[in-house]
């Protein structure tokens, strides 16, 4: 599937990583750990493992391959 993160996406994860004060909003407003979470375009992934070092099971759904194949695997990111 060609997508336009197919094309920007080349070095992302090198550029891009969660940003605490993201993780801390998310984890206030999410249900208690454990939940299994959706995360839609979730691009390398990096919002998808803080929440799952925080005990959620997540869920990470990227149309971009090229986004999918810098992702850097966790136990909890499925």
């Amino acid at each position: 599937m060609n997508t336009a993160y197919n094309n920007i996406g080349i070095g992302y994860a090198k550029r891009r990583c969660a940003d605490p004060r993201i993780v801390e909003a998310l984890l206030r407003l999410l249900p208690p750990a454990p939940a299994v979470l959706a995360d839609i375009g979730a691009g390398t992934g990096a919002y998808s493992r803080a929440v799952a070092d925080h005990g959620f099971e997540v869920q990470a759904i990227e149309p971009s391959q090229v986004m999918c194949a810098q992702a850097i695997p966790h136990a909890s990111v499925h």
